[in-house]
């Protein structure tokens, strides 16, 4: 059974962080190590735990019969969503996951109320994530050139109200 919710719990964000921190470090076929290594420092574990157990930051987790299998990391500022990382375990990847955790990403913004529409963006390179974006009914905005890194991304838009 699967179930998807918002993750405040100290204990259970403790789960969370190293499957973020594992997945980040494998993203070497679209990061250069530079990259990937600045945001380890970031995201260190107490500031993952300070900054996802309040506020405005959410960090959503997906479960499959009482695991961890996928998250979703996102601010809302001013009725919009900003994904800032989403996840899936490296064995359960291309099994639809990563598009349920949009579709369920957005049932669970609009029952928020305050939530209008959502803003991500995918590296270039990262084909699987474009496809998925795409399938969920993302529109690309704009290509941003030279951008973090100095690796080209696309801007995606969804509004949901």
């Amino acid at each position: 059974m699967e179930i998807f919710k918002r993750v405040t719990d100290l204990h259970e964000l403790s789960v969370i962080y190293p499957e973020f921190i594992a997945i980040l470090s494998e993203l070497t076929n679209y990061y250069p190590t530079k990259t990937i290594q600045d945001e380890l420092k970031i995201y260190s574990e107490k500031y993952f735990l300070s900054t996802y157990s309040k506020g405005e930051h959410h960090a959503l987790g997906l479960y499959l019969n009482s695991e961890l299998i996928g998250y979703v990391l996102m601010y809302i500022e001013s009725g919009i969503c900003f994904i800032q990382w989403v996840g899936v375990i490296k064995a359960l990847r291309g099994m639809g996951y990563g598009k349920q955790l949009y579709l369920r990403l957005e049932d669970y913004l609009l029952k928020q109320g305050n939530v209008h529409k959502i803003f991500l963006d995918t590296i270039c390179t990262n084909v699987e994530a474009i496809k998925t974006v795409d399938s969920v009914g993302f529109k690309k905005i704009c290509k941003l050139e030279k951008h973090w890194d100095m690796q080209d991304y696309y801007l995606w838009e969804k509004v949901i109200s």
